[in-house]
């Protein structure tokens, strides 16, 4: 079966089940920077590679390379490891199929290594946040507000899984690896991630307006607005040395860039995420 057939299976299975739960089984929801190494659990687990170098998942002898911008649904049941080449940033959420259906369970069966490109990862990754978020909270209406946030999330994966196999499709895969490994850099142009990708630079924005409905530019810029959002979070780096970070040689500029972005200065959300 193709890999983003499969996932996408495999999504819509979870929701139909969830969907009649009172409470929803997850067990896990957090992001890693560091290897990955999972003791055997009878987990279904959904991983975002969000940022950083490529990696090695692996379960049992099956193994797959994972990119930025890639979703890998893989089950715990045999261990499993993850192993950038050097740092990555790496979201996780696992859902505990003790209680599921037969058919569910026998996902635990053998080992279950998908790994699909997204069409718009900076969108999987709030959902992944969101729901990180409301697992982290134990208050008022908890339990409704993280069933209700876990189906949004498989919702959104569901969606953004899907990149065809067409010249155009494969070429749109080429710049998106282009831009993650190399968005921090300042003078990243439009016509370098065209030549990445083999395609001129008017190619190459027909192409992302038809995977992911923006330009090349646009993508950009909201891939360094999440990952300066995450060093804001979780990082005590000035807004001069985050700006730097994710490619704005002007602290201004990305100020201005970010509040457009986030409804919020870089200061301002620093303080309220925190």
């Amino acid at each position: 079966m193709d890999a983003s057939r499969e996932a996408q299976e495999i999504i819509a299975a979870c929701a139909d089940w969830v969907s009649m739960l009172p409470i929803v089984p997850l067990a896990y929801a957090a992001e890693d920077h560091t290897p990955v190494r999972t003791a055997r659990l009878p987990y279904l687990e959904f991983g975002l590679h969000s940022g950083g170098g490529p990696a090695t998942i692996s379960i049992a002898d099956e193994s797959v390379r994972s990119r930025p911008g890639s979703l890998t649904v893989l089950n715990a049941s045999f261990g499993n490891y993850g192993d950038p080449d050097d740092s990555w940033s790496f979201w996780c959420i696992s859902l505990n199929l003790t209680s599921a259906p037969a058919p569910l369970r026998s996902w635990l069966e053998a080992p279950l290594l998908v790994n699909v490109p997204l069409n718009d990862p900076p969108r999987v990754t709030d959902a992944f946040l969101r729901l990180t978020r409301q697992f982290q909270l134990r208050e008022g209406l908890h339990a409704i507000r993280l069933k209700s946030d876990f189906l949004g999330f498989l919702a959104e994966l569901h969606e953004n899984i899907g990149v065809n196999g067409t010249n155009d499709g494969r070429a749109w895969r080429k710049a998106l690896d282009y831009i993650y490994r190399h968005y921090a850099e300042s003078d990243l142009t439009l016509t370098a991630i065209a030549r990445a990708a083999a395609l001129s630079t008017s190619q190459l924005c027909r192409v992302f307006r038809a995977e992911c409905g923006t330009t090349p530019m646009k993508y950009l810029t909201k891939v360094r607005v999440a990952r300066a959002s995450d060093l804001l979070r979780k990082t005590g780096q000035s807004i001069k040395e985050v700006a730097a970070a994710v490619g704005f040689s002007d602290p201004l500029h990305f100020s201005r860039v970010f509040r457009r972005s986030q409804g919020l200065p870089p200061v301002a959300f620093r303080n309220e995420e925190r």
